[in-house]
């Protein structure tokens, strides 16, 4: 039953991708808008993250962690940025459960899905969360050698 789920799921990842890249970058709007080396980097994990769902690898950690070191430099709220997690877990199973999609009702590969996206978004907010700190830990750093430099060169 599992493989059926992960093939259906294969079978529809070019179109869960297009909808889900959209969604994403439908985040930054105009002036947050990131460059397309950015847009690039971001989009290469997204798939990354997507082929590894859909082959049911265990680990996606690195994609995660990828994707989360790049939301984490781009001035978003926290909440929007865990939205290219959330809307994934809305997309699937509209692609897989919807009228155009397989009827797996009573295979419990929906919510072993929607149980696993929900691991993902846990690990990716205390990864966001942990590069977020590291950023304001590197700007207090920059303002303490900044002020003491000022401090040096006023001969205080």
């Amino acid at each position: 039953m599992k493989a059926t789920w992960n093939n259906a799921l294969q079978k529809a990842r070019p179109d869960i991708f297009h909808r889900w890249k959209g969604s994403a970058l439908a985040l930054f709007s105009g002036a947050e808008s990131p460059s397309s080396l950015i847009t690039d980097a971001l989009l290469e994990q997204m798939a990354s993250l997507l082929d590894s769902l859909a082959e049911d690898k265990g680990d996606c950690s690195d994609a995660v962690e990828a994707i989360c070191r790049i939301l984490a430099v781009q001035p978003l709220k926290p909440s929007l940025a865990m939205r290219v997690f959330f809307s994934l877990k809305s997309i699937v199973p509209e692609f897989l459960c919807g009228p155009s999609g397989n009827d797996f009702s009573g295979e419990g590969e929906p919510e072993r899905f929607l149980s696993r996206t929900d691991e993902l978004i846990l690990m990716a907010f205390d990864r966001y969360m942990a590069h977020r700190e590291r950023l304001y830990q590197l700007k207090v750093e920059e303002s303490r050698n900044r002020m003491h430099m000022a401090l040096r060169r006023a001969g205080v």
